[in-house]
């Protein structure tokens, strides 16, 4: 059995969700919050998330793009999660490192 711990407003967290949708992956999704940190920090003291539990195999992986490449490699589904070949992995990595952040400036009074 997966388990996804996240938030549902994590950009991170939802490259993950939308890796185990795209294979139609069973999973269970805690969100956390201030009920469900507690739980998660005594699994996971760091923090940070998202974080994949797999039950089956005993296994903890953290950070998106290692969780993704786990769920390609040992749940691979009908659709390749990755690029094949480090050639073509390394044209598309930075599409999917691709964050965009606003910079709200309270000097401005608006973006910057």
């Amino acid at each position: 059995m997966l388990t996804i711990y996240g938030h549902p407003i994590s950009s991170y967290t939802w490259k993950v969700l939308a890796a185990l949708y795209e294979n139609d992956t069973p999973f269970e999704f805690v969100t956390l919050d201030q009920n469900t940190y507690p739980d998660f920090l005594a699994k996971w003291p760091l923090g940070t998330f998202p974080v994949l539990l797999d039950s089956d195999r005993q296994r903890m992986i953290t950070e998106t793009s290692v969780i993704i490449e786990y769920l390609d490699h040992v749940l691979s589904g009908p659709h390749a999660l990755r690029a094949q070949g480090f050639r073509h992995r390394t044209r598309s990595a930075p599409l999917g490192s691709f964050v965009r952040y606003d910079r709200h400036d309270d000097d401005q009074g608006g973006h910057g």
